[in-house]
Formats: C-alpha cells, sequence, structure tokens
C-alpha cells in the first residue's frame, strides 16, 4: 500500500514545537483528517507536505519518493510534489476569471491539454458558464468549488485542504461536504483535510489523527480513535459527552469491573490497561450508551437535574452518584415528559464504553 509517511518536527521559537507522525494512506480516494483546535499545529504539518515550511527535523516520504530527509540534507521543493493545496480563504486570484483561475498551474502544458483539463474540471465542479466571472462575483459555494478545480486541474497526487468550508454558514457547509466528497471519490485522489470540526470528520473521513499542543495524540482509523481514545485530551476533541471518573474494582483478560456513581459495570478492557482494585479511572460514556426508560423497567433509576429543547432532541443532565448527559429523540421524550427531579429507570450499553487510565 503506497502512504505518505510523516515525521516531523517543526519550531517556532522556543515555546512552539509540531510534532508529526503519521502514514496517510495513499491510494485511491481515501481521507485523513487532522482534528484538533486552532493553534494545534494541524495547517503547520500541511504546509510542511506542500513544501511551505521546511522542518528542522524529519522525513517526508510518499511511497518510495522522497521530499525531505534532513540527516541527508533532502528537500524537494512543492512545484516538484505535485500536491493540490486549497486554502481557507481560497486565495483565488482576484484580477483572474474562472477559467483563468482553474489553468494558473497548467502553463507547462499543450494548449489543447491545458483547454481540455479545464472543460473537464468546470464540468465536475459544475461551473460551466461562469467562466467568465472573476472571484468578487461569485458566491462562497462557487468560490470554494473553483478553488477546488484549480488545486486538482494538474492531477495532483495528493490533495491538501485547510478547513475548505470553516468559512461558509452551516447549511451551505453541509451541502457542500457531500458535493465535495461524491467529486473527490470520482477522481480517486488521497486527501489530507484539516479541521476542528468533529461532524466534518464523521462525514468525510476514514483516518483520522488527533492533535493537541502540537503533537499528533492519536491516528487511526475514524472509528477506532472516537470509540477508544488513546487519552483524556483525544476524548475531549472527539466530543465524547461524558468522562466521568470510575473506581476499578477488578481486572479480567477482557472485561473491568468499576464502580460508576451507584453502579457497578463490567465494561471491555483496552489492550495494555494495567489498573490495580481502587485505582482510579476515567470512563468514556457516550450520550448515546445512556438510554431512561420509564421508572419500573430498569433496577437502576436516575435523578433528572435539566432539561434542554435542542430541536430534534431534548439534552438531559441526570445523576446516579456521578452526572451524566444523554439525548431522548422527540418520540421518545414524548413518552417519558422527563423534568427536573423526575426520577426514570436508566440502562447503560457498557459495551460501548471505553477506560483511560487517569492522568
Amino acid at each position: 500500500m503506497t502512504t505518505l509517511a510523516i515525521d516531523i518536527h517543526k519550531s517556532f521559537g522556543p515555546q512552539v514545537h509540531i510534532r508529526g507522525k503519521l502514514d496517510v494512506p495513499a491510494d485511491g480516494y481515501q481521507v485523513t483528517a487532522l482534528l484538533g483546535a486552532s493553534g494545534s499545529g494541524k495547517t503547520t504539518i500541511l504546509r510542511c507536505v506542500a513544501g511551505l515550511e521546511v522542518p528542522e527535523q524529519g522525513t517526508l516520504r510518499l511511497g518510495e519518493e522522497t521530499w525531505l530527509d534532513t540527516a541527508a540534507g533532502k528537500w524537494v521543493p512543492p512545484q516538484r510534489r505535485r500536491v493540490g493545496l486549497v486554502f481557507q480563504d481560497y486565495a483565488l486570484f482576484p484580477h483572474l476569471n474562472v477559467e483563468r483561475n482553474i489553468a494558473f498551474g497548467l502553463h507547462r502544458l499543450a494548449k489543447e491539454e491545458r483547454r481540455r483539463r479545464v472543460q473537464a474540471m468546470l464540468e465536475l465542479f459544475d461551473l460551466a458558464g461562469l467562466e467568465d466571472r472573476y472571484p468578487h462575483q461569485l458566491s462562497g459555494g462557487q468560490q470554494q468549488r473553483v478553488a477546488l478545480a484549480r488545486a486538482l486541474a494538474p492531477n495532483p497526487r495528493v490533495l491538501l485542504l485547510d478547513e475548505p468550508l470553516s468559512s461558509l454558514d452551516a447549511p451551505l457547509r453541509a451541502r457542500l461536504r457531500r458535493e465535495m466528497t461524491a467529486r473527490l471519490a470520482r477522481l480517486q485522489i488521497p486527501v489530507l483535510w484539516v479541521t476542528h470540526d468533529r461532524q466534518e470528520v464523521l462525514e468525510v473521513a476514514q483516518h483520522v489523527a488527533v492533535m493537541d499542543q502540537g503533537e499528533v495524540q492519536q491516528w487511526g482509523p475514524k472509528d477506532e480513535v472516537f470509540l477508544r481514545p488513546a487519552n483524556l485530551r483525544v476524548a475531549r476533541i472527539v466530543g465524547v459527552e461524558n468522562l466521568p471518573r470510575a473506581e476499578v474494582l477488578g481486572l479480567k483478560q477482557d472485561r473491568v469491573q468499576v464502580q460508576l456513581g451507584r453502579l457497578r459495570l463490567h465494561v471491555p478492557r483496552p489492550p495494555g490497561l494495567e489498573a490495580s482494585p481502587g485505582q482510579r479511572v476515567h470512563l468514556c460514556v457516550p450520550a448515546g450508551a445512556v438510554e431512561l426508560v420509564p421508572q419500573g423497567q430498569s433496577p437502576h433509576t436516575v435523578r433528572v437535574l435539566e432539561v434542554q429543547n435542542r430541536g430534534p432532541w431534548l439534552w438531559l443532565r441526570v445523576e446516579l452518584g456521578v452526572e451524566l448527559e444523554c439525548q431522548l429523540p422527540r418520540h421518545r421524550a414524548a413518552a417519558l415528559s422527563p423534568a427536573p427531579g423526575m426520577e426514570l429507570g436508566l440502562q447503560l450499553a457498557a459495551e460501548q464504553m471505553h477506560v483511560i487510565a487517569q492522568e
């Protein structure tokens, strides 16, 4: 399998250090997301891959081709890496119309081939009829499609996207996510996609690298990272709703017995977890693992502390010795009519929980 192998260290003064080590799948269409808050180092890694920043140490390789090896003194300039890059603000040339923006990176091609490539991009991104318009005459969604078309026209080996939808409103962002992924899948180009939006990762990515404070904290298939975060920082970044402390009661080969508030649970034991009875751990409890039922339908009860209306869902905070958050779809909420102070039955899906050693 061809990979984009990244192992770099980039510093900005004595206080800021960016470290990234991951192998991005680069066979056909696969999206690898770099997820993290602003300032976590995501864009720096993207710019190092593009050749716009030069790390002090490390290597960058696409398959058998080395783009960077600081120990050997090797560095391949951006124009020879053949990567496509779409900036957060799109960086379209304001003095060029749509057709000339798309054709910008094709100057080495023969005129007929250049015309053919531009026409293919216009059709792929539904830009036909807009060839003579300038960027200021386009909507945000149209500008985004022009930026993608310009990046893809030279047939890059890897496409780099730096928060390509962050400047758009939420409904347009959701629609363009679907459109982008459908078009990119047709081109079969691997994508490295920078974002701080957890929902974006869930919708577009197959793999994710979670970054915090300049370092890749965890890297792997999306489901593995979201369901089994490696530490508390990752759990918070991927949006685990509940991270209560629990007490270890005992360990078996594939199970951990824990005390969570008033409940004793047997949850999956993560590989490599070592813990002694009495040790405190954090328990990842997704909101979807918490189900509320009428009192009497479960031996476990909770007291409702807070109820909030969130459109098609009700958000609840409940107490069982510890506090947990959960969500109820409207049809379930109508049957329960939850209100602060009410007691309800509780069912927990222990198989969906994950133990993190106390940090």
